[in-house]
Order: C-alpha cells, then sequence, then structure tokens
C-alpha cells in the first residue's frame, strides 16, 4: 500500500488507540508495572531535595519486590535508587534487579551493573520509592531518617558542643539524680505491655517508664475489652491520670498509644481527647464506647482541665457517667 494512500494521524489520536488496545489485553499478557494508572509521570526538577538515606531506602525496598517487572519500572526503580544515593545504592539496585526471575536469561549477567552506568535520573528519587513502599504497606520506622539533609544535618556537632563541653569540664560538684520514685518491681511487666513500655520509654526525649505503664496498661485494657467481656457487659475498662512536671514527658506516652492503635487498624478506639461541652462528651461516648480517650493534667500543683464553657457540672456529670461512676 503506498505511504501517501495511509490516512495522516496525530500523536493524540495515536496515543489514543494504544490505549483501546491495551485494554483489550487479557490481564495475564499485561506488562507488570509499579506504577498505577492513574500515578502521574515525574516532573521533578528541584527544589525538592531526592536524596534519601541508605537505611530508609533498604528498608523501603524490602515492601517493593520485583516480580518481574515491566522494563519501565525497572529503569524508573534504578533512577530512583541512583537519584536517592548515588554510587552507595549501586548493590541495592543490582540485589534488587536480580530478584527477578527473568534476570539473566538473556545470557548476559551484567545488564544491572551496565545499565547503572547509564542511567541519568532526573525526576524521581528517594520520595518516590517511599511512597510506592507505604502503598504497599511500609510504615517508616520512627527510628530511621528518611531524608538525607536531615541526616547531615543531625551528624554535625551542635552549635553550642564547645560551650557544653566547658561547662560538663568545669569543677562543679557532682549532683547525683534523685532516685525514681517508683518501685522497680511495679515496671516488671512482660507481653505485650512491656513491648509497649519499652517503646515508649525508648523513644521518649525524657522517659517516664511509669507514665508509660500507665497508657500501656488503658491501651491495652482498651483493646482486650472490646474482645472481652462478661455476659454481663463487664469488661476491663481502666483509668489512668498522668502527673507531672512541664516538660516531663507526660504527653509521650499518649502519642506513643495513639501511634500504636494506627498502626493496628485499630483506629476506632480512639476517643476524642478535648471536649467543649458535656454534650460532645456524651457524643463521642456514644459513636465511639471505648476508653481510649486521653487527657493529661499540666503540673503538679495545677487545676485538671475542664470543659471551657460554663457547663463544667454537667460536663463533670457526664464524665462521671461514661466512668461509670453515677
Amino acid at each position: 500500500m503506498p505511504l501517501a494512500s495511509l490516512p495522516a494521524v496525530t500523536q493524540a489520536q495515536a496515543l489514543a488507540w494504544l490505549d483501546r488496545a491495551y485494554a483489550l489485553l487479557p490481564e495475564e499478557l499485561k506488562p507488570r508495572t509499579l506504577m498505577g494508572d492513574s500515578a502521574p509521570a515525574g516532573t521533578w526538577r528541584g527544589p525538592s531535595d531526592p536524596r534519601g538515606t541508605f537505611a530508609a531506602v533498604q528498608a523501603a525496598l524490602a515492601f517493593i519486590p520485583n516480580d518481574d517487572l515491566d522494563g519501565a519500572s525497572w529503569i524508573t526503580m534504578g533512577a530512583a535508587i541512583k537519584a536517592a544515593l548515588g554510587e552507595e545504592g549501586r548493590q541495592l539496585w543490582l540485589d534488587w534487579s536480580r530478584q527477578a526471575a527473568k534476570s539473566g536469561a538473556s545470557g548476559k549477567g551484567d545488564t544491572p551493573e551496565r545499565r547503572w552506568k547509564t542511567l541519568r535520573p532526573h525526576s524521581i528519587g528517594a520520595g518516590s520509592i517511599y511512597a510506592m513502599a507505604i502503598e504497599r504497606g511500609w510504615v517508616p520506622p520512627p527510628e530511621i531518617t528518611l531524608n538525607a539533609a536531615a541526616a547531615e544535618r543531625d551528624a554535625q556537632p551542635h552549635p553550642a558542643a564547645e560551650l557544653l563541653a566547658k561547662e560538663a569540664n568545669a569543677n562543679q560538684p557532682v549532683i547525683a539524680p534523685a532516685p525514681y520514685r517508683v518501685p522497680p518491681d511495679l515496671l516488671q511487666v512482660d507481653g505485650a505491655l512491656k513491648m509497649f513500655v519499652d517503646y515508649a520509654t525508648r523513644t521518649a526525649v525524657s522517659p517516664q517508664p511509669f507514665l508509660a505503664l500507665g497508657a500501656g496498661l488503658c491501651l491495652i485494657g482498651a483493646v482486650a475489652g472490646r474482645r472481652y467481656r462478661t455476659p454481663t457487659d463487664l469488661r476491663s475498662n481502666l483509668y489512668a491520670i498522668g502527673i507531672a512536671d512541664s516538660g516531663g514527658g507526660k504527653d509521650h506516652a499518649r502519642r506513643c498509644a495513639k501511634r500504636v492503635l494506627h498502626a493496628a487498624g485499630l483506629e476506632r478506639y480512639l476517643g476524642g481527647e478535648d471536649f467543649a461541652s458535656s454534650a460532645g462528651l456524651a457524643s463521642t461516648a456514644h459513636w465511639c464506647p471505648s476508653p481510649s480517650t486521653w487527657g493529661t493534667a499540666p503540673r503538679r500543683g495545677s487545676r485538671l482541665p475542664t470543659s471551657r464553657r460554663r457547663s463544667t457540672a454537667a460536663t463533670t456529670t457526664a464524665r462521671c457517667g461514661a466512668w461509670g461512676f453515677t
């Protein structure tokens, strides 16, 4: 057929034809890809930082298996790793590439090495890797720094390091820390409660093991009470009041409990944290009938938080009703 007799088509028409043809392919013949159909093409040109940390990228890649992906996804991942880590990411790329069953099928075992040398990333980086891993269930651990710039800042000496060192070496009397006022045997717990107390204590700026224990008891009591109860609806409703000095870290265990419930998919057991009226408290108790309602007292010698409105008596009555004190 002469070329001149063929109809002229535009690029848009050709792409539309390809989309229709691709939709007719059976699922088993479609190439596997990392990117969903709705994923936008990357257009990164700055000023965002594409760099990540080795530990974070390595952890994220564990959630993105190379299940014989198509060539475009393979190259995309290589470019993202190279943008995130530079030459430090080469071995991660090689290991990830060789997960595929078709790796080496062409008879050339150095294909990933040769491709790595030609990669010139310009539109994706660590953020793309993290996003794909999160879509597949990865939850970044709090002890891992994701951004390379943040990790570099953390590695720098503190601006006041010299001054602090001088203060530390000054001839000052050594004051022994006050003993912890909680009997140590009370903190000897095990199982899930110990895991929570250790987590809350390890991640705290100002560790408060006893406050972590109180929060852990309420947390596990809330979860267990939703699952196990007597025929008369008696269950483990536990309440704790954490009181500490300002800046003592009393909010940390509460935040840890919320993170644990979110990570376990149990957000429905979270109640509110601040109520403006007795009606708000009663409504929350109705729609979220669990004891995971968190609050803290500001410090010793201060009044406990009350309603911001004048219905203090009504709010107190509602609280007592929700807690079974009426």
